[in-house]
């Protein structure tokens, strides 16, 4: 599984891919500090699995998710 998290908050984005990297089902954990560089990621590559902050100042998570699932 290709996992992606997002989030401004660098501790809590270190914290969330520690915790993600332990898990043998997933292949790779791609984190972000920003919507726009999360978008720009997934142009090119396919997502399982995002884990997104609510609260961004660019896009929240909410419009993130809008964005991904009409991809998908």
């Amino acid at each position: 599984m290709n996992v992606i998290a997002v989030d401004d908050e660098p501790i809590s984005l270190e914290c969330l891919q520690i915790v993600l990297s332990s898990i043998k089902e997933i292949d790779g954990v791609n984190t972000f500090p920003s919507s726009s560089l999360t978008l720009e990621y997934v142009k090119q590559n396919p997502v399982d699995i995002a884990f997104l902050d609510i609260e961004m100042d660019e896009m929240n998570g909410l419009e993130v998710a809008n964005i991904l699932r009409k991809k998908g």
